[in-house]
């Protein structure tokens, strides 16, 4: 184990790292992705009904709609990892 043992305050800190650094990225990822949301919303008012720029934000909403999925699933895999290692 990782976290437990004989190099435990190694085992924290890195758990430590690790997890500042899987929750910054979510940040960023959440926050980009919110942006997409944002723009496709703004994308779809102002379309006044052109096909091309419809189907832009329909675009855009697909990909925040991936990213925040992606967020999420990287979220719950550094969380099976955490409880693996007995963190």
């Amino acid at each position: 184990m990782l976290c437990n043992g004989a190099a435990s305050q190694f085992g924290t800190a890195l758990n430590t790292f690790f997890t500042n650094l899987v929750n910054i990225g979510s940040f960023a990822g959440l926050t980009i992705a919110t942006a997409f949301v944002l723009w496709a919303g703004f994308l779809r008012m102002t379309s006044q009904g052109n096909v091309r720029q419809m189907d832009q934000a329909k675009t855009a909403l697909i990909n925040a709609l991936i990213g925040y999925g992606l967020v999420i699933g990287a979220q719950v895999v550094a969380t099976m990892i955490k409880t693996a290692l007995g963190c």
